[in-house]
């Protein structure tokens, strides 16, 4: 699969642009500030519908504008087909799959796959645990539908927990309501923490394997918490609901939810030990590039489609060594590769590339 053409209006620093890409390699050079990193943001959101920057989906808008608008048009060996994404001020969201309207954004996920190799990354190692939540959770939802509906759900339920729990405390309504939806949250949240517990299993031979390249030997393991507790030494259903019994009165007392998988982890250990805690930034850079090279493998080995990669400044955030295996490594793929940089030297990367210019929100192919 591979991204034909891009549209951009009124995001970030784009007023309007329309761009065609090579199905191999696409260099985007250009001075800090003027505009890379935007169109991979923009590429980004048309496969995930978020971006990978931030939360603040009014920070995507162009200043003085009311929204922004994306289209991409995509081919695969199955055909041609095009995503539309509009983001409104007001924070309401329209999108269009083959120009028909799609009822919910999550449907467009997974459809066009895709990985982000970016500065950003470094969160998963050294972040809070939400970083690494969104790891997994962007990651499995690009292979599975059925738990992105369990996500969302499981998030649903727990924001009406949340709501209740507040009531309860304040005496609004009896503690005795609260067993139904503590009832739908185990079950929503079984079926998040077990398919997360076996996507950290399967990725992680995938990780041991290119984190031992890139490290000279490294070991590097992972391992899925739950409540502290590592997923594979317990019974997750019997953890669970012992967690959310034991957790009630403290709960009601907070009115917010402790414990389930909107507060597990992913633990990363590099020869045994908390690469969060005891390791240097670079090792956790290196365990970074690991993680995302290994979600690389993993979608296409599961679907049998190449996800796009976009490749943000990542020779700068690495030392000649490691930059020289990556390049090695992404040189034995058939992907498309959107790759920026401050200067083009001597392409990393062989092949067929173009080489676009991006100068103050505007871009220009030099042919």
């Amino acid at each position: 699969m591979f991204l034909r053409e891009l549209t951009l209006r009124n995001f970030r620093n784009y007023r309007e642009q329309s761009l065609t890409f090579n199905k191999n390699v696409n260099i985007l050079v250009g001075g800090n500030a003027q505009g890379k990193t935007n169109l991979l943001e923009a590429i980004y959101c048309l496969c995930t519908c978020k971006s990978h920057r931030t939360h603040r989906d009014e920070e995507m808008i162009f200043t003085g504008k009311q929204g922004f608008y994306l289209k991409g048009e995509f081919e695969s060996d199955e055909g041609r087909f095009d995503i539309e994404l509009v983001n409104l001020l007001d924070g309401k969201k329209r999108a269009k799959f083959n120009g028909k309207s799609v009822e919910r954004l999550s449907d467009l996920i997974g459809i066009a796959k895709v990985v982000m190799f970016s500065p950003e990354s470094l969160q998963i190692v050294k972040g809070p645990p939400a970083e690494r939540r969104r790891f997994l959770d962007v990651l499995i939802s690009q292979l599975d539908r059925i738990y992105l509906h369990h996500l969302q759900s499981y998030q649903a339920v727990l924001k009406q927990r949340n709501e209740l729990l507040k009531q309860i405390r304040d005496g609004v309504v009896d503690m005795d309501l609260l067993t139904i939806w503590d009832e739908q949250l185990l079950d929503y949240g079984l079926k998040v923490a077990e398919r997360r517990r076996e996507i950290i299993d399967r990725i992680t031979a995938y990780a041991r394997e290119i984190h031992s390249e890139l490290s000279g030997g490294e070991s590097l393991s992972l391992a899925y918490l739950v409540n502290g507790y590592d997923a594979s030494t317990v019974k997750l259903k019997e953890l669970l609901t012992s967690s959310l019994e034991e957790a009630r009165e403290y709960d009601i007392t907070r009115g917010s939810t402790s414990v389930g998988p909107h507060r597990d982890d992913m633990g990363i250990y590099l020869d045994g030990v908390d690469a969060r805690r005891f390791c240097s930034q670079g090792q956790q850079r290196t365990i970074s590039l690991s993680l995302r090279i290994s979600e690389y493998r993993m979608i296409k080995d599961e679907t049998g489609e190449e996800p796009l990669i976009l490749l943000d400044d990542v020779a700068s955030e690495l030392d000649p060594f490691r930059a020289s295996l990556l390049y090695e490594m992404l040189n034995g793929i058939n992907a498309q590769i959107f790759l920026t940089t401050t200067h083009l030297d001597e392409p990393a990367i062989s092949g067929e590339f173009d080489v676009f210019d991006v100068v103050e929100g505007s871009v220009r192919c030099r042919g």
